[in-house]
């Protein structure tokens, strides 16, 4: 792993990882070390450096591209091979973690195959083989995090199947910080409310019997007023891209579109991550074809996009 690679993943890929990178970075100090001891996961940190790097060096898609498709290849060898050593073990678990923020960082629609993959992995009560609590604990934490959000990207059954019930089991990735940094507890407060609110919005876009006292419309205003003074250097911000996304498609009027196209654009300038360009232009998409709502039943109907 060259020096270049370590530096991109420790300052750049690991900080878009956490919502908030107050130092204490359980990707960077625990992920990170796993890959001067396993093979896979240090090929998957290269692969995801090349990805960020590849705008200022063009080659370094093409190579990136064909050693994600050999990691992706050995992992479907694994998960077949019967030996439940390779498959349930921190290697592979981190593995996928990473590739998922690479697919992110492209624009990627082929990001289903890794998210099945890391959901079939944790299914059931299996033990985890090669982890110390501290590695299963922060592993854990970005699993809950693409789990929370993912599905709605997916198919309107396995959005409702997580949105509709109990949140708080996910926000693990977030509440966890806020013991090594009290400073952050408004941030969070104001994140998870604003992911309750989109919530809201996405099952009754969906027509769900799903009510709650407040009106759609005031729901999209309420947000505008809870993010507004979220800018591109708040802590955290980048991890509002859901949020906004879904407040977007959900959202009848020019006026909330154009607010939530512009805090886009923030997340953007921000991480630099190719699957916001994708989100955008889905959205415009969304916008053309169901002006009066009705997205989220046709999901099927657009290029899938893992804005998480």
């Amino acid at each position: 792993m060259s020096v270049g690679s370590q530096r991109v993943f420790s300052n750049v890929i690991a900080s878009i990882m956490r919502v908030f990178d107050n130092g204490i970075n359980g990707c960077r100090n625990i992920i990170l070390p796993l890959a001067f001891q396993d093979d896979l996961v240090q090929r998957a940190m290269c692969v995801v450096s090349a990805f960020h790097l590849a705008p200022r060096n063009h080659r370094l898609y093409a190579i990136a591209e064909a050693d994600r498709s050999a990691i992706i290849a050995r992992l479907a060898v694994n998960a077949t091979s019967g030996n439940a050593g390779s498959i349930l073990n921190v290697s592979t678990w981190a593995t996928i973690l990473v590739l998922l923020v690479g697919e992110a960082l492209t624009g990627s629609e082929e990001f289903g195959y890794l998210y099945n993959m890391i959901t079939t992995f944790l299914q059931g009560d299996r033990s985890l083989t090669g982890a110390t609590p501290e590695t299963s604990e922060i592993l854990l934490q970005q699993t809950r995090m693409f789990q929370l959000f993912t599905p709605s990207l997916i198919s309107p059954d396995s959005g409702t199947a997580v949105l509709s019930g109990n949140l708080d089991k996910y926000f693990d990735f977030l509440i966890c910080q806020q013991l090594a940094n009290p400073d952050l507890d408004a941030y969070i407060i104001i994140f998870t409310k604003a992911i309750r609110l989109v919530r809201d919005m996405y099952l009754e876009e969906l027509g769900l019997d799903y009510q709650l006292p407040t009106p759609s419309l005031n729901k999209v205003e309420i947000l505008r007023k809870l993010t507004g003074f979220i800018k591109q250097k708040t802590p955290g911000s980048h991890g509002l891209l859901w949020v906004y996304f879904i407040a977007f498609a959900s959202s009848c009027d020019p006026f909330y579109q154009q607010y939530f196209t512009s805090k886009l654009h923030e997340v953007y300038c921000k991480t630099q991550m190719n699957n916001i360009l994708s989100a955008l232009k889905i959205l415009e998409e969304v916008w053309r074809r169901f002006p009066d709502g009705g997205w989220a039943q046709n999901l099927i109907l657009f290029r899938p996009v893992l804005a998480v």
